[in-house]
């Protein structure tokens, strides 16, 4: 709260702190058996960072041009809505499902509303300049960095630092359960399951390639690249393969003057992918 109301940066500040912990979460209860909502890492960042600075933006004087609703995020926003009113629902301990109520849509809409929709609309509204955009990237891509190490560490040594956590704080998980390929081990770090931290790193593998631009050292470079690649072998995912390739496909498209190079980066993905 306190780095919230201080960071110049906001939308970084949240991208950094993303991953500190695994994906679990308290209820806030209300009287009753009833609960308002759950509240994770990611909704008590949104609660911290981004509402205050949504709230902060409104008041300044250099903020004030702000644009309201666009149609994307009308289109989010109506995403939001149909989520919170389609879903799967969970199994009840009688072997039915527990039933559609208004309550629990109302919770889901508010659960969007500040775990998706408010870090959105900062970070689409403040990123002002190319120093605040690069800041935000190299924001997330430094955790990535860290989640990579980690992930292969676990694949290496067989053990998910992350798993005992919620035993010890007394909280529900959804990643407590081994996941395997074959023989091996699929890394998670704690991003709470392997397809979580394989499209964390093919995602930042593509914002690298940008920012690498902006450092001299050729050794960093490569072992950045390369320490994301180790990172996103040690997930098993194989979607995730397939966007890092995409991605980088992408990238050199967009270079200037990249034809030749576009066919062979297309070349060597199709490649790629086959052995995929």
């Amino acid at each position: 709260w306190v780095g919230g109301r201080r960071d110049s940066n906001p939308a970084a500040l949240y991208l950094f702190l993303l991953h500190v912990m695994p994906p679990v979460a308290t209820p806030i209860p209300l009287p009753g058996s009833a609960k308002l909502i759950d509240v994770s890492n990611q909704v008590l960042l949104a609660l911290c960072v981004m509402v205050p600075a949504i709230a902060r933006s409104r008041l300044s004087v250099k903020d004030s041009g702000i644009r309201g609703l666009q149609a994307m995020d009308k289109c989010l926003l109506a995403y939001g809505a149909l989520t919170s009113i389609l879903y799967v629902h969970l199994l009840a301990p009688d072997g039915t499902f527990y039933p559609f109520t208004y309550t629990d849509t109302l919770r889901r809409a508010l659960g969007f509303l500040i775990a998706v929709f408010a870090p959105y609309f900062v970070i689409s509204r403040m990123s002002r300049n190319r120093p605040f955009i690069l800041d935000s990237l190299a924001a997330f891509t430094l955790p990535c960095v860290v989640m990579a190490v980690i992930g292969v560490f676990e694949v290496v040594k067989g053990w998910l630092l992350y798993e005992d956590i919620p035993v010890r704080w007394d909280l529900a998980s959804t990643f407590t359960i081994y996941l395997v390929r074959g023989s091996s081990l699929r890394a998670m770090a704690s991003t709470g399951h392997p397809l979580g931290l394989g499209y964390e790193l093919a995602i930042a593998f593509g914002l690298w390639l940008c920012l690498q631009a902006y450092v001299k050292s050729r050794l960093t470079r490569w072992a950045v690249s390369l320490t994301l690649l180790f990172g996103l072998v040690a997930s098993y995912s194989r979607g995730p393969w397939a966007c890092a390739l995409g991605i980088y496909v992408i990238f050199v498209f967009l270079k200037p003057r990249a034809v030749s190079g576009f066919v062979k980066s297309m070349l060597g993905s199709l490649l790629a992918l086959v052995v995929v």
